[in-house]
């Protein structure tokens, strides 16, 4: 882990940006498939000849199936791109998919009540979304990652993760970087927490609940890490002072890998966020003056 300064831990937390965004767009697809799929219905009963307005109670059982697929397709739309607390995930997208439905039916289309059966269908796609998505990637219908209450944090005296929480996320993310081709070298929980829990000069530091919360970080962070330990250098919260030029070398490794990783899973607004960072760094006094041209031609190279 290189030095971290106040605007790389900014942009680290817009990963917590980017999941806002993705939960907003699940709802809305899920809100936008409920209408097309309820005015469908509406429409072949129509056009049967049969009287809507007698139906009644008729209807309701049709319209909470319609609600927990298509709550089940909003919620795999964002539980597929994330890692852990699926669950809350899921459930989340549900949440705002019902309030969605709530507003549009309040000011739109008033012909339309918004109950909590609707809330509850979302909810049941919600959740059902995050178990298959948990199903697809481990074969099981349930995993620690389904549902993780870690990163909820009581007091600043404990950290909000668990050793095994280390373990489990660095298990989960190494078929991810072995998949692109990249020999890693064993990282240890124990010396994932010792690099990453150094403070930095100017008084940042990035957290370790930071980097479990993070795909992209938590790849950079193994990569970073490797190819350290391949260079026989331990992973010690010292290990930055005595060995700066190797490591500004391995952050670049790890940083080109994280960069190329993310541009082939479309996160465009990842890479536009993490390198603009680069400019911060060269200017740093502590980057090895033979590096700059180096971090600018990858500024550019992924910046067009």
């Amino acid at each position: 882990m290189m030095k971290v300064n106040a605007g790389e831990v900014t942009a680290m937390e817009r990963d917590s940006r980017i999941l806002y965004k993705e939960y907003l767009s699940g709802a809305v697809l899920s809100v936008g498939l409920v209408i097309i799929a309820r005015e469908i219905l509406i429409a072949l009963l129509t056009w049967t000849g049969a009287e809507i307005e007698s139906l009644g109670g008729a209807l309701l059982g049709p319209f909470v199936i319609i609600h927990i697929i298509c709550g089940f397709s909003g919620g795999y739309m964002v539980c597929r791109r994330r890692e852990n607390d699926l669950l809350k995930v899921g459930i989340a997208t549900a949440l705002l998919a019902y309030v969605l439905e709530f507003i549009v039916n309040t000011i739109i289309m008033t012909a339309y009540v918004t109950g909590l059966w609707v809330g509850g269908g979302y909810l049941v796609g919600g959740g059902l979304s995050a178990v298959y998505v948990i199903y697809e990637r481990t074969g099981k219908l349930f995993h620690p990652t389904l549902i993780r209450l870690s990163t909820l944090r009581f007091g600043s005296q404990k950290p909000g993760y668990r050793p095994e929480d280390v373990k489990a996320r660095i298990q989960e993310t190494e078929p991810l970087i072995a998949s692109r081709g990249y020999e890693q070298v064993p990282v240890e929980p124990q010396e994932f927490i010792d690099y990453l829990s150094r403070p930095t000069p100017t008084g940042e530091k990035t957290t370790v609940e930071q980097i479990l919360g993070s795909r992209y970080l938590m790849v950079h962070e193994l990569v970073e890490m490797s190819e350290l330990k391949r260079s026989g250098i331990p992973l010690k919260p010292e290990a930055v002072e005595e060995y700066l030029k190797i490591v500004y070398e391995a952050h670049f490794t790890a940083f080109e890998f994280e960069l190329s990783m993310a541009l082939e899973e479309d996160a465009g607004e990842w890479v536009a966020d993490r390198i603009s960072l680069v400019d911060s760094w060269i200017e740093d006094e502590s980057m090895p003056p033979e590096l700059i041209q180096v971090y600018l031609e990858l500024k550019e190279k992924f910046a067009s």
